[in-house]
């Protein structure tokens, strides 16, 4: 059915004992979220509710099945007007209600499947067309170990008659683990990413190709390494979470863990270390990966290499770590705490300090680095407590315990200001300054002030270091991320100089693949008003060069995840 606006009411009526189904052989509809703008649904029973609705269908889903388990239904399809193309096309069927579910937990970990079905009508068994579900849950955060112990089905290979499939999960979008069409002695075993498994068996009753189908499939709960999965945070609470396959034996199949992290405050999430496998070279995304996913916002993916990335976060997320195959190599360590905001000392070569504080004591961060390496800041805003006078924000050098920068609360409200130290040790404090914004980097001694270095977060704003003789220099900054992610880059201020300078001063961008070999991107030169540049790569070269004559002001880059 395709064509103008349409809102139709089918109910199918099966003989007893049987079960209805619908085969979408083509099944294409705007897609919206929840479905909530064209959309069919499909009801057991003759009652429209939504206890009693089976599937609500959107999008290109073609080949789809949907199984009622029952002799009633109720098919509603509400579709407003929509483009050419766009409609289905179902047959609705029946078949011998053989559908069965399966509930493992304590006290029931094991269990074994075995059926018989006759296919010569004899007896009072059936000769028709069969299609039956047997879905087997297990206690959440358990996944299922599924044994396919023995099977018979069709005279001969026939892969139009018989069919016997394992699927993980109950989504018609979930993964099949095995598509059966003959005979199976002691067979392979499985292992699922979630709680449920589905079971599909199908008969076409091809004769004389058909014969009787018998199988045995053994279900069993799994043991579990992924540990405890919700985790409410309080106050001074962390969460350490490591996976690592050397301690995991191969006979446990791909690993498929969610974590489910909620607190009443601001979290952080340092990704301590990471070694999963990289992008595929054929989809360009992650094989294996870790999936951060927030509330309304697009999935973040994590694979490949990558040590220190802080990310501050909702107070409400979800973490998954998947592995394709059992075969596969991983190791991460996480922290996740409540984003603390005082009294802390910072490590990395790089990172993002972002707090709002409601006591107005002191409060310091110390950025301590190795000794080879100057540190850049850029303070996004810096908020005063407007009750008190008189205060600062002072940054003290604690080598020498010297004020390299004190900042006073008038105005009390103040952006954009980036400090160039000539020191590895810096301490933030300030009383009263209760809302605090900065990215900062490390440069290693050889080079100038801010002038380059390895940065690990995937946000933050690279500078034209503005001192005396800036000019005559070329920058190197190295922006790494896990694999997975794509970077964005603002040009909020451009102005490199004269465009007959070009081949002289610039700015370029380069992708850096995984065996260190460069591939050139953008490049920037002249004045450019405000723009934004994506690039897919999670490793990226940034190059700024000016020459001895250079006459621009210099850049402010922004950069962050491009989704």
């Amino acid at each position: 059915m395709s064509g103008d606006a349409i809102n139709c009411i089918w109910r199918v009526q099966a003989p007893p004992q049987h079960a209805i189904y619908l085969s979408f052989k083509r099944f294409q509809l705007v897609e919206s979220m929840h479905c909530d703008f064209a959309h069919l649904s499909v009801y057991k029973g003759f009652v429209e509710s939504v206890p009693q609705r089976v599937a609500r269908l959107c999008r290109n889903l073609t080949d789809t099945i949907v199984m009622v388990d029952n002799n009633q239904a109720l098919i509603h399809a509400n579709l407003p007007s929509y483009g050419d193309g766009l409609g289905f096309l179902a047959s609705v069927k029946f078949t011998p209600n053989c559908n069965e579910r399966l509930v493992l937990g304590e006290g029931n970990e094991r269990m074994s499947l075995t059926r018989h079905f006759s296919r010569r009508g004899v007896n009072g068994s059936s000769s028709e067309q069969l299609l039956c579900y047997f879905r087997a849950s297990g206690t959440p955060g358990q996944r299922l170990s599924v044994w396919l112990k023995t099977l018979s089905l069709n005279q001969r290979l026939c892969r139009t008659c018989s069919a016997l499939e394992l699927i993980d999960g109950f989504d018609s979008n979930s993964a099949s683990l095995g598509r059966y069409y003959g005979v199976v002695g002691n067979g392979s075993r499985f292992f699922s990413t979630g709680s449920d498994v589905l079971i599909k068996l199908t008969s076409e009753l091809t004769l004389p190709l058909s014969s009787d189908i018998e199988f045995e499939i053994v279900i069993e709960l799994a043991p579990t390494v992924c540990g405890q999965l919700d985790y409410d945070l309080r106050l001074n609470d962390t969460v350490k979470l490591s996976l690592h396959s050397g301690n995991i034996s191969s006979s446990y199949g791909s690993v498929h863990c969610t974590w489910h992290i909620k607190s009443d405050q601001q979290l952080e999430l340092q990704l301590v270390s990471l070694q999963l496998q990289s992008v595929s070279q054929v989809t360009g995304k992650c094989i294996d990966y870790l999936q951060l996913s927030v509330p309304f916002e697009s999935a973040k993916y994590f694979c490949g290499r990558s040590n220190s990335t802080v990310l501050y976060l909702s107070n409400d997320f979800d973490l998954t770590f998947h592995t394709q195959d059992q075969e596969s190599s991983f190791d991460f360590d996480i922290i996740i705490r409540q984003k603390t905001t005082c009294n802390r000392t910072h490590n990395a070569l790089s990172g993002l300090i972002d707090y709002n504080i409601k006591d107005l004591g002191y409060c310091y961060q110390d950025l301590l680095v190795p000794q080879d390496y100057f540190l850049t800041l850029h303070i996004y805003y810096l908020s005063f407590n407007a009750a008190e006078n008189n205060i600062t924000f002072n940054l003290t050098d604690l080598m020498t315990n010297s004020t390299i920068r004190s900042i006073r609360s008038e105005p009390q409200f103040q952006m954009d200001i980036d400090v160039y130290a000539k020191t590895n040790a810096l301490r933030l404090l300030g009383r009263g300054a209760h809302m605090l914004r900065l990215f900062y980097y490390a440069t290693p001694r050889q080079l100038r002030h801010g002038c380059g270095g390895n940065i690990n977060t995937l946000e933050g704003r690279l500078m034209n270091p503005n001192y005396n003789n800036r000019n005559y220099s070329e920058c190197i900054w190295h922006l790494i991320s896990p694999a997975g992610n794509n970077f964005q880059f603002a040009l909020s201020e451009f102005n490199m100089g004269s465009d007959v300078n070009c081949p002289l001063d610039y700015v370029k961008f380069y992708e850096v693949e995984p065996d260190n070999s460069e591939k050139l991107r953008n490049s920037f030169c002249g004045q450019h008003e405000f723009q934004v540049v994506r690039i897919n790569a999670h490793h990226i070269k940034i190059v700024a060069k000016k020459s001895p004559n250079f006459d621009g002001t210099g850049f402010h880059i922004d950069f962050s995840p491009s989704g």
